[in-house]
């Protein structure tokens, strides 16, 4: 028997792939991985702002709270 130099895939019947088709389709799972690393990246990214945005707001409604209860307690010192 002679020696491939492709990959065999077993199923029911023996699949020959070619080197050229194996590295490509390693080529194409790296492009994968790396869109889905790019995908994420924009998700985290737009949950980071999201975060931002309300701390943001939380320090806004305390420096109002603060500021109502300072001018309460002034008013209520005249």
């Amino acid at each position: 028997m002679a020696r491939s130099t492709g990959l065999q895939v077993l199923h029911t019947q023996v699949v020959e792939i070619s080197r050229y088709a194996s590295e490509n389709f390693g080529k194409t799972r790296k492009e994968g991985k790396c869109q889905q690393h790019q995908n994420t990246s924009r998700k985290s990214e737009i949950i980071r702002r999201l975060r931002r945005s309300v701390k943001r707001g939380i320090r806004a409604d305390n420096r109002n709270y603060i500021k109502t209860l300072s001018t309460e307690a002034e008013e209520a010192a005249f």
